[in-house]
């Protein structure tokens, strides 16, 4: 039986490791952060929880579409049917043509973790991959030297293992693999992949904020908040939660 590593528990990786696994291989998925979720990490609150990572995704092809539709049917996402639209200066304009909208249920980071729950992958949380050999085979390491295990194929779904090239600023961590530096097809595609970091602000209310005209709003003209969320207003969720997205440059 072939063995793959696929390191990062994002949509990406989890989606790789998913279709691995059905198609007979056994996989082992490992990942820096305490659970799944990538750019769809949700934060656990006492007041719910929070999506501080992606706000939603809306299909734009027919094969993302078809994806989407085994997610609905096996209850891990659902369409988000909120009031969308723009805000300028305390007006908001309700977009009426928005198109379908969707969010992991009850909260993004449950699409990976639905990927992930197949028996033939295994799941490595906590673990960040750091260094690997290759010969007839990848052995794998993490940050101490400590083996993770030899595996007849390696994906990756973080192209910050590859370069950081491109970042405004360094990761905080040191995230490259020098193994995957060293290919350059590889490295030389993961610095072309455009990324920038946000900086989201988590509100949660014991009560109704009151009356406000919309559930997820894109802010034209500020310097600082570029999209608001009311992430209460999807489906599966409770209570008064609010998440707010700074710009890029701020």
């Amino acid at each position: 039986q072939c063995r793959v590593a696929v390191c990062g528990a994002g949509v990406a990786g989890a989606l790789t490791a998913r279709r691995l696994a059905e198609a007979g291989m056994s996989v082992t998925c490992f990942e820096a952060g305490r659970g799944p979720g990538g750019r769809t990490s949700s934060r656990r609150t006492d007041l719910g929880h929070f999506d501080h990572g992606a706000s939603y995704f809306a299909p734009k092809t027919e094969t993302f579409a078809k994806t989407v539709e085994e997610w609905v049917a096996a209850g891990a996402a659902a369409e988000w049917r909120g009031r969308f639209g723009t805000l300028r200066d305390g007006a908001f304009r309700l977009d009426e043509d928005a198109p379908p909208r969707y969010v992991g249920t009850p909260r993004m980071s449950a699409i990976p973790r639905h990927l992930l729950a197949h028996e033939g992958i295994t799941c490595v949380y906590g673990t960040r991959v750091k260094g690997a050999d290759f010969n007839d085979g990848w052995t794998l390491r993490d940050a101490s030297g400590k083996e993770l295990g030899r595996f007849d194929a390696l994906v990756s779904s973080d192209r910050l293992m590859a370069s950081v090239a491109g970042l405004p600023a360094p990761p905080a961590v040191d995230t490259v693999l020098p193994e995957l530096n060293d290919l350059p097809s590889f490295a030389g595609a993961a610095s072309k992949v455009e990324s920038s970091r946000a900086l989201v602000l988590m509100l949660g209310f014991a009560g109704a904020v009151g009356d406000i005209p919309f559930d997820a709003a894109l802010v034209e003209g500020d310097d600082v908040v570029s999209y608001v969320s009311r992430d209460s207003s999807k489906p599966g969720r409770s209570g008064e939660l609010w998440t707010v997205h700074a710009t890029p440059e701020f």
